[in-house]
């Protein structure tokens, strides 16, 4: 059952025109969003009825294959902030991941 808490943040870590793919149903059957931002980033929500744990399995099986890649750019962890101006300015082409 996915959580009002990580939808939000789901929403929140998408860059500029991302894509926001919800494949859980909430037991409330809500979702609350913020609309200035969802616009203003030219953010998409969608629904699909795709996207089962097999489904899941799958896609770790691929890339376990070699046949997908996890684009990345290593950051010091001192950048942090930079980084986080970075993310919401959406000049961040890759997953940020910190190095020690």
């Amino acid at each position: 059952m996915p959580s009002p808490a990580a939808m939000r943040a789901a929403h929140a870590a998408l860059n500029p025109n991302g894509r926001l793919v919800l494949v859980g149903l909430p037991a409330d059957n809500r979702l609350e969003l913020p609309v200035f931002e969802t616009v203003l980033k030219g953010i998409s929500v969608i629904g699909s009825l795709v996207g089962t744990r097999n489904d899941l399995a799958d896609c770790f099986d691929l890339h376990a294959r070699g046949l997908t890649r996890v684009v990345t750019e290593g950051r010091r962890l001192e950048d942090v902030n930079a980084c986080f101006d970075e993310v919401l300015a959406g000049e961040v082409p890759a997953r940020l991941v910190f190095e020690m």
